[in-house]
């Protein structure tokens, strides 16, 4: 019974590959329809392409380099076109990228405060948290399983450990937003800063929700959480400098900002929804290669000049045989009306 059952496992998947394969192809044939068009009308122009004599072959090679040609500086224009546009719209993102940067410098400079302020966190739970767990980090927390599916140990570590509760995935989680650089400019100096931050870090803040556990504290755990910190600590420096930066971040939304736990939540809320997510979009977008399908466009514009303007210059200069090379334009031919359809597939898909 259980080698019956093992061959119906493997006549089911062997069924579902072939299903697979199936449907693959059949979506490559209809995807790939112009390439069979164009194939088809070349071998059809070739079978019955007449024999012509050296005059004929002439005036063909002529009428192939001019239109090649003309056909050539046409798609120059448009690659040139897309080419200036797709530069000019990275160009736009930059502003848009560079103001939701500073906001990210803001609300780090905000949370550096916290992290800064050792009697904020009671119980000595600074100086326990930098000693006992250095090179843990908020991610390790979240990703508890390695890529071999085991724990590892240092999370494991942190799970068994008892002391001073839940308030550990906090500062782990603010640590990880803040950075544990001994220098860094974005933090150091309060003015706008040219610095980038990199697409991967923004994305694990976003993936992670770094930010969120401020709103899961006050909902979940609001009175172990006011119990294990004092915001009662902080100059009177400290909190105009707070506010100053959680306006930087929205002026008109947090003018009356707190160094509170209710409006850190709503900041850092505001940052995960509106400016993580918008500056993760921007920065995708700014990495986007150059389409595939342009550069086929470009390698079959370089398969039409060579075809359509090179070589027949080349034979009328240097007097080559015409004849040996009369079925060339039937090639270029074939070229550019895959290239016209490619164009009008490319055009209907910016519209």
């Amino acid at each position: 019974m259980k080698n019956i059952r093992k061959i119906k496992l493997k006549m089911k998947k062997l069924f579902k590959a072939s299903d697979r394969f199936l449907n693959s192809s059949i979506n490559k044939i209809f995807t790939s329809w112009r390439f069979i068009l164009c194939l088809l009308i070349t071998i059809f122009l070739l079978y019955y392409f007449p024999d012509k004599s050296t005059q004929d072959a002439e005036l063909i090679i002529r009428l192939t380099g001019i239109t090649s040609a003309i056909f050539s500086g046409i798609l120059i224009g448009y690659l040139t076109s897309f080419s200036i546009q797709l530069r000019r719209e990275k160009w736009d993102r930059i502003p848009r990228i560079a103001e939701l940067t500073q906001k990210v410098h803001s609300y780090r400079r905000l949370l550096k405060l916290l992290m800064d302020e050792t009697d904020f966190w009671k119980n000595d739970l600074h100086s326990y948290m930098q000693n006992q767990y250095k090179n843990i980090t908020y991610f390790d927390v979240h990703e508890l399983v390695n890529s071999a599916g085991y724990l590892r140990a240092n999370t494991k570590k942190y799970f068994d450990d008892k002391n001073h509760g839940n308030i550990k995935q906090l500062f782990l989680e603010i640590r990880a937003l803040v950075g544990s650089k001994s220098f860094d400019r974005t933090l150091m100096y309060d003015f706008n800063t040219l610095e980038f931050y990199k697409p991967s870090i923004i994305t694990k803040w976003l993936e992670h929700q770094c930010g969120n556990g401020f709103w899961f504290f006050l909902i979940e755990h609001k009175s172990s959480f006011l119990a294990k910190v004092d915001f009662t600590v902080f100059s009177k420096e400290n909190l105009i400098y707070a506010k100053t930066q959680a306006k930087r971040i929205n002026k008109s939304r947090f003018k009356k900002f707190n160094l509170n736990p209710t409006d850190l939540a709503e900041v850092s809320e505001y940052m995960i929804h509106e400016v993580f997510q918008n500056l993760h979009l921007y920065q995708q977008r700014q990495l986007v290669p150059f389409p595939k399908e342009y550069k086929t466009l470009y390698l079959l514009l370089s398969a039409i000049i060579l075809t359509g303007v090179i070589i027949p210059i080349a034979c009328l200069i240097f007097g080559l045989d015409k004849l040996s090379i009369v079925y060339l334009p039937i090639f270029t031919l074939g070229l550019s009306i895959y290239t016209i359809l490619l164009v009008y597939k490319l055009m209907t898909k910016e519209v």
